[in-house]
């Protein structure tokens, strides 16, 4: 799960973001890394809110788990609405309407940290050390792998003569797929 949401979120914010956004918007660099960021800041504002949102939802009565897990599938579904326009319908937002879809993307990312929480509380003590440490490579490795994963289909795309925004667009497929796979993947989860 981690695998896939992280990387499709670093491929992004990491890397391919600024390009994206400076190519279909017709921005500078830096117009463009300052959309991107509010990638990060939808991160920063929205993890302390879910992690207490499951604790709100526990303390009434939910199993955590099953808070978290809750918590996990809406995000994830958010996550992969973020991933249509920049995929589907590239300038189709106006600039100022991205900045907020990137801040919301940034939102539904942050829930990917519940994930070590259900790890921890899924694995008896004796062995919940590296199963954290397991989801941990997960996401580092999804983090590795989706940033060339674009790349390759950025210079394919561009070989065959497409230019601008919708060599960008069409690269990121992979990311709206990887988001979509995580939700399913979540989704299975009992």
């Amino acid at each position: 799960f981690l695998f896939v949401k992280y990387g499709s979120q670093v491929a992004f914010q990491g890397l391919w973001g600024v390009p994206y956004i400076a190519s279909v918007y017709d921005v500078s660099p830096t117009t463009a890394a300052g959309a991107v960021t509010m990638v990060a800041a939808g991160y920063v504002v929205a993890a302390p809110i879910i992690g207490r949102l499951a604790d709100v939802m526990a303390a009434r009565g939910m199993n955590l788990i099953a808070a978290q897990r809750r918590l996990l599938v809406a995000t994830t579904m958010l996550y992969v609405v973020t991933w249509v326009p920049i995929v589907l319908a590239p300038g189709f937002l106006p600039l100022s309407a991205m900045y907020l879809l990137l801040f919301v993307m940034g939102t539904s990312v942050s829930s990917a940290s519940l994930v070590f929480g259900i790890a921890k509380e899924l694995f008896p003590s004796n062995v919940s050390g590296l199963a954290i440490g397991l989801v941990n490579i997960t996401s580092i490795l999804g983090g590795a792998a989706m940033p060339p994963v674009v790349g390759w289909f950025i210079d394919r795309l561009t070989a065959a003569g497409l230019q601008g925004g919708a060599v960008y667009s069409r690269a990121m497929i992979p990311c709206l797929l990887a988001a979509a796979i995580g939700l399913a993947l979540i989704s299975m989860v009992r």
